[in-house]
């Protein structure tokens, strides 16, 4: 597969009303970065005529050139240049509007559309969410579009990873807001788009705007390509009209891709586990619990950073010892770290051994506990369990659902368990890379996730950031302290933003307060849901056991 250039478009936002000005500055800089022969050009959401509209009045009094002229126009600097090409470009539809990416082949063909699916805000004014999520067999590579927002559904860009997508194009508008035009970002910018890249395996590359809009909505900049790992390999400024380039090579992709089809990247996806996916939104838990009232309540949760130790005799004092100086302090429950990679074997973790030492504090310090363990089933075969324990009692058992090997017994669903600390669900170690399961545990109605990992090569606190954003969920992560991998245990709150993480060289223990109703509140912005505006219809077919067989591919 051979390497390819990309360029991603940065243009300024100018407003409906200098629609015109805004498409000759994209045309130009389209036959800027044409120069350069780049075999891809990505252009931003809505390049015309503006991504706010103001209102479908306003739409109609514009005064807009046709349709199919603009759509003409573009494919002409496709064909000039022999580039494909990407353009986001807002597509009458039935009275309405359609935010649509069209993909234009080098003769000047539109190859291909994709319309936004997951509306922001005002956007539900004016626009019709698309609901087909297109991949093309490209000279390149197998490509995706998604566009702004859509890249906060983790559904979206995981039915293009699925279907074998290496790279995933992102015609964007991210909003933004702060007093400092050099430091302007965005969610997506920080941790979303990077853990995409991640868990999809997939290069994915981003066209933004700058400028402020309707003298109310900026725009941060920073279009970027982003690595299969995760990594900024090109990046904008938070100000300039400007095109940045970066020659990348699928293979690295695809590399990636063979795994994911092989549900191997880096775990086995279980299909099977996630019906919940395409479950009618009315009859979703997470549906039925924010509409009920809830009275202004919290927990406090604590979270432990330990090295690893070989000896019952000695983890046991470090655990007691941290989690008393928790109690003390207020925390009801306390989150132990993963099973170091190198201790699997040790007594410390073995259920037989330490679940009873584990009841017994427990039932001491009058809390709630946490602790990953190896435990055996009748056969003698071994899974990664999580012991919910509360006052010494066992209230909840977490087998680890996704593996790497099977050397392992896997568990066979992802629950979510009702406890006096709040509804808990459990994921552990790399699971937290795969979307899917702390997408299920919220549909089931998670509260807070835990996440007992081991030490990872990847950058877990940044992808629970995601998983807490896109769930509207509070997350603990706890993780040990080992010499080869930096830990990375923090506490994150529903908007994505660490309130807690611990130092990175010393054992430490971290707590915060966990205020339950800001967990019911599923909004990112007015009439934008996690849950109330997804399409369940559309999703089950892709990522659950529908497509089984087909991650085989």
């Amino acid at each position: 597969m051979p390497k390819m250039t990309i360029a991603c478009l940065q243009l300024e936002a100018l407003g409906l009303a200098r629609a015109e000005e805004a498409l000759q500055r994209a045309l130009a800089m389209l036959d800027a970065a044409g120069k350069q022969h780049p075999d891809l050009m990505i252009l931003p959401e809505c390049t015309y005529p503006a991504y706010y509209l103001e209102s479908l009045e306003s739409v109609r009094q514009a005064a807009l050139r046709p349709h199919d002229e603009v759509i003409r126009l573009f494919g002409e600097r496709a064909k000039r240049h022999r580039s494909y090409v990407v353009a986001g470009i807002a597509q009458p539809h039935a009275g309405r509007w359609l935010n649509t990416a069209f993909l234009f082949d080098p003769q000047g063909q539109v190859i291909g559309t994709y319309s936004k699916s997951f509306l922001w805000h005002f956007d539900q004014v004016w626009f019709e969410p698309g609901r087909e999520f297109p991949t093309y067999d490209l000279p390149f590579g197998r490509t995706g579009v998604f566009v702004c927002a859509d890249g906060r559904m983790p559904e979206i860009a995981r039915w293009l990873g699925v279907q074998g997508a290496r790279l995933m194009v992102d015609s964007t508008a991210w909003v933004t807001t702060g007093g400092d035009r050099a430091t302007l970002s965005n969610p997506q910018f920080e941790y979303m788009i990077p853990t995409r890249a991640i868990e999809n395996g997939a290069w994915i590359a981003v066209a933004n705007k700058v400028g402020v809009e309707a003298e109310s909505v900026v725009y941060c900049g920073r279009s970027c390509i982003v690595s299969p790992a995760g990594t900024l390999v090109a990046q904008a400024s938070t100000t300039e009209e400007e095109f940045i380039l970066a020659e990348i090579d699928l293979a690295e992709s695809e590399r990636n891709g063979k795994r994911l089809r092989r549900m191997d990247v880096p775990l086995r996806r279980r299909p099977e586990c996630y019906a919940i996916l395409g479950a009618p939104t009315e009859e979703l838990p997470v549906t039925r619990l924010i509409a009920e009232p809830m009275a202004p309540t919290s927990t406090r949760i604590g979270a432990l950073q330990l090295k690893p130790y070989a000896s019952p005799g000695e983890f046991m004092p470090r655990v007691t010892a941290l989690s008393e100086r928790l109690v003390r302090q207020g925390a009801q429950l306390v989150l132990l770290p993963g099973v170091p990679a190198s201790h699997v074997d040790a007594p410390t973790y073995q259920a037989g051994t330490m679940l009873a030492l584990l009841q017994n504090l427990s039932r001491q310090l009058e809390c709630g506990l946490a602790c990953p363990l190896i435990s055996k089933d009748a056969g003698g075969k071994r899974a990664r369990s999580v012991y919910v324990l509360s006052r010494g009692e066992v209230i909840g058992k977490y087998d680890q659902v996704h593996l790497t090997d099977d050397g392992w017994r896997a568990g066979d669903a992802l629950p979510v368990f009702d406890t006096p600390y709040g509804r808990i669900g459990i994921i552990q170690n790399d699971e937290g890379l795969l979307p899917e399961a702390a997408r299920v545990l919220m549909l089931q109605g998670a509260d807070l996730i835990l996440w007992a990992a081991a030490s990872s090569k990847y950058p877990l606190r940044m992808i629970a950031r995601t998983r807490a954003d896109e769930n509207k969920v509070f997350l603990a992560l706890a993780t040990p302290l080992e010499q080869d991998a930096p830990p990375q245990t923090a506490l994150i709150n529903p908007a994505g933003a660490f309130f807690a993480a611990a130092l990175p060289d010393i054992e430490q223990a971290i707590a915060g307060q966990f205020a339950w109703a800001l967990t019911r509140y599923k909004d990112m912005a007015p009439n934008t849901n996690v849950v109330l505006n997804r399409q369940p219809e559309v999703y089950g077919r892709a990522l659950g056991g529908a497509l089984s067989s087909a991650d085989e591919r």
